[in-house]
């Protein structure tokens, strides 16, 4: 036994000798941190493709564009030679990487859209519907997971030592510089050789063919629409020499530096709906498509049996959108706008980004030249994808999320039901005069879809044959889905049926704006691609039916086309140039345009915006507070328009609120001060306050607080 043993320590004494040479090699910082980064590498090419296998194999066939983001990594580790504490500093970028990566392992798991960095600005959002797709559990292992990764950095920062010797900044720099300088040079030569791209048409497949690194460090600097190289005032005047759109100012109210006539009259709304301008509603549908479409799926009776009797009697088509399992805001942004979202960064959501803090053309605009009312609608919160900040950028009067909604339903997933949808459409309707403008975007086929079968209302079966045979729970996924549509479906013909009672001229353009996130592959459909869904037009005013199919950002155009109405700059625009038989040429144009109206001098209206933000109103009902009683250990606040999402305020500060009925809250004794303000708010899951009423002074006595 001691022999053996001898022999073996023998063995390693010699290879440890002969690996000297390679530790001595590997000590070096640019060899060391370069396979450190191709380690790195592959562990996020593993956690992103949910498998060590496929990391390998793309390894083998792309190898260049392995050590491309090996690479990538290495420059952000070569940061770590500026600090005193190196060993921890190398540890946190490498936690930074992996973090990101086990992000998209998440994500993943619940679209088709890969994690990119505007998802670190909708964390805000995000928190507010992790219950709808994490159970108790999984959301406190995630709790304790973060607790846990948080205290072990902190550890590691205490215990790992600091650098012995002294620090060299200046050689720091002039190594960092080289990193940069070298990978912008690689950069630009792997686009230049079609290496990688970097225009990302479809984000899945960009980080499946080019690697996490590059695609989300991508998505990181790539933001907003970059700069063409032939963008000047002639190449806009070009373009727009022969359209005749309008470029006056528009705007419900004046704006500060702007005088009353200077914007353009807006006709008063005493014009009654006709056949020459109706009522136009816009509704996108979450997740909506036709099952007909899978391959191997049946299902025990048609889902949605009014849409495809729309779809049988009125103009319909294929409806391409910009996003997969995710992204509704893109589709939305789209249609609105009659703009392409393919020019923005990878994985940006101009919601997020521009529209923000930027007006634009948009239907509602055009609309109201002609003195239509404008109102959106969404049975979800109102701050997700910053939609009421971004509507009052598109020229809408109103705008109404779930904390301005009565009598709600929920799906057993946690979404707001659709149900909700027609009487508010209605409701406005009947508010106004004159003609209306409403874009409604419904919520309840939203994912996440259960794994185990789900009781709903309706009671539609479902299975599957060929290669998902015998697979439950995507069963029950499916089968929990088609019952969700049901009840849109169920909307939109109690909608349909409102609106023929109703006798207003009016039409209404449906789409899904994009397949469900249930792990859908090409080959599990026919006849239509993954980006592909339906679009139908209901009218009760004799349109020709026709069948045509469209991009996303050229339904407007098709609708005011179809309708006989002059449309803005967009409509004049796709109208023109959509037929080319160029069609490079038709985009480039399209993204020329894009950028002048958005980021650049605004050639094509005379480089000044006639789109001023509109002063929008949240909620179609008033919300006010007309008096309050004191009774024993509780306030009761009188008023109206209240719902669960009401929260009492004290000088501004919100107090726990229980919502009694709509003309009644009830918040404790204890939290009132004599003396001090109180106003009602509608408020989010988010915390963020939408709207107050006017306050009223709170007089508490001193036997009332006694008692």
């Amino acid at each position: 036994m001691k022999n053996l043993l001898d022999k073996f320590k023998n063995i390693f004494i010699a290879m440890r000798k002969r690996l000297e040479p390679v530790g001595r090699v590997i000590k070096i910082p640019f060899v060391g941190y370069l396979l450190l980064a191709c380690i790195l590498n592959l562990t996020l090419e593993t956690l992103s493709r949910h498998s060590l296998i496929k990391a390998i194999i793309f390894v083998g066939k792309s190898p260049v564009v392995f050590l491309y983001n090996a690479f990538i990594i290495f420059v952000t580790l070569s940061l770590v030679l500026f600090a005193k504490r190196r060993v921890f500093a190398t540890v946190f970028v490498c936690a930074i990487w992996i973090i990101s990566a086990f992000a998209n392992f998440i994500v993943l798991c619940f679209r088709t859209t890969p994690f990119s960095a505007i998802d670190v600005l909708m964390i805000r959002n995000i928190m507010t519907m992790l219950d709808k797709y994490l159970t108790k559990w999984q959301m406190v292992l995630s709790a304790v997971g973060i607790v846990f990764v948080i205290g072990l950095l902190i550890y590691l920062y205490i215990r790992l030592p600091k650098l012995e010797s002294k620090r060299h900044p200046l050689r720091a720099s002039a190594y960092v510089c080289m990193c940069l300088i070298l990978i912008v040079t690689l950069t630009k030569v792997a686009v230049e050789t079609q290496t990688v791209s970097d225009n990302f048409g479809n984000l899945a497949y960009a980080y499946n063919d080019y690697g996490f690194a590059y695609c989300f460090s991508n998505s990181i600097i790539d933001v907003g629409i970059a700069k063409p190289s032939d963008y000047s005032e002639a190449a806009i005047e070009s373009i727009v020499e022969d359209l005749e759109y309008d470029k006056g100012i528009i705007s419900d109210v004046p704006q500060s530096g702007m005088d009353e006539t200077d914007a353009i009259e807006i006709p008063e709304q005493d014009i009654k709906a006709t056949s020459e301008y109706p009522n136009i509603i816009i509704i996108q549908l979450e997740s909506i498509f036709d099952v007909k479409y899978m391959k191997d799926f049946y299902v025990s009776e048609d889902p949605m049996p009014m849409l495809t009797k729309l779809k049988e009697n009125y103009s319909s088509g294929l409806f391409t959108v910009p996003a997969v399992g995710a992204g509704t805001a893109n589709t939305e942004f789209e249609v609105q706008t009659g703009m392409s979202t393919k020019y923005f960064g990878a994985g940006e959501y101009p919601f997020k980004t521009i529209m923000t803090e930027k007006s634009c053309d948009s239907m509602a605009y055009d609309l109201k030249r002609l003195g239509y009312a404008t109102a959106g609608f969404h049975n979800n919160d109102a701050t997700f994808y910053e939609r009421y900040i971004d509507y009052s950028n598109l020229g809408f009067d109103v705008f109404a999320g779930m904390e301005h909604m009565y009598m709600l339903n929920y799906t057993p997933r946690g979404w707001a039901k659709d149900d909700v949808l027609d009487d508010i459409m209605l409701e406005r309707m009947e508010q106004t005069e004159g003609r209306d403008y409403i874009t409604t975007i419904s919520v309840q086929a939203h994912g996440r879809y259960p794994k185990k079968y789900t009781h709903t209302l309706t009671d539609i079966t479902s299975h599957f044959e060929g290669r998902h045979a015998g697979d439950e729970e995507k069963r029950a996924a499916w089968t929990y889905y088609i019952n969700m549509c049901r009840e849109t479906d169920n909307m939109v013909a109690s909608l349909l049926y409102k609106l023929e009672k109703l006798g207003e001229p009016t039409v209404v353009f449906m789409y899904g704006d994009h397949l469900p996130s249930l792990s859908l592959e090409q080959e599990d459909l026919e006849q239509i691609s993954l980006y592909q869904t339906e679009w139908v037009m209901w009218d009760n005013i004799g349109l020709e039916s026709e069948h045509k199919d469209m991009m996303a950002y050229q339904a407007s155009t098709y609708i005011f086309n179809h309708l006989g109405i002059e449309g803005g700059l967009m409509q004049h625009f796709h109208s023109k140039y959509m037929q080319s038989a160029n069609q490079e040429d038709y985009l480039h144009k399209l993204e020329l345009l894009e950028y002048d109206t958005l980021y650049g001098e605004n050639y094509a209206f005379d480089q000044s915006n006639p789109f001023l933000q509109t002063d929008m109103r949240l909620g179609l009902r008033d919300i006010y507070v007309s008096d309050y009683e004191v009774l024993e250990d509780q306030v009761l606040i009188y008023g109206s328009g209240f719902n669960e999402f009401s929260e009492v305020c004290i000088d501004d500060k919100s107090i726990e609120t229980t919502y009694v009925n709509y003309q009644t809250l009830s918040v404790p004794l204890r939290e009132i001060e004599n003396g001090t303000m109180l106003c009602v708010a509608q408020t989010g899951d988010d915390h963020i306050v939408l709207s107050r009423t006017e306050a009223i002074p709170v007089t508490i006595t001193g036997l009332e607080m006694l008692e």
